[in-house]
């Protein structure tokens, strides 16, 4: 995976957890990349990482639904995943 590609799925989980939840529109402004660029990241986040990702429609935006993970544990990007996303030159 591109490390661009891992910053901004960091950068989405960590948005969403800062603010509760995000709109696909704020992503957008947030992140300067298309509309298919979110939906890529989106479909990675749940069908890859298994993110409990989800759109709430009384908060207008996409939440992180820790509670649908098995007993009760927080979503947490995997370690390697993160530690390429914050120290890149792990990946060389």
């Amino acid at each position: 995976m591109p490390k661009q590609t891992e910053g901004r799925i960091h950068k989405i989980i960590e948005l969403i957890r800062r603010k509760g939840s995000v709109s696909k529109e704020f992503l957008l402004k947030e992140l300067e990349v298309s509309p298919a660029t979110i939906k890529r990241d989106f479909e990675f986040l749940k069908e890859r990482l298994h993110c409990p990702l989800d759109y709430d429609r009384s908060r207008g935006g996409y939440v992180i639904r820790d509670d649908q993970l098995p007993n009760g544990k927080r979503f947490e990007l995997p370690g390697t995943f993160v530690a390429g996303a914050l120290c890149p030159e792990l990946n060389r």
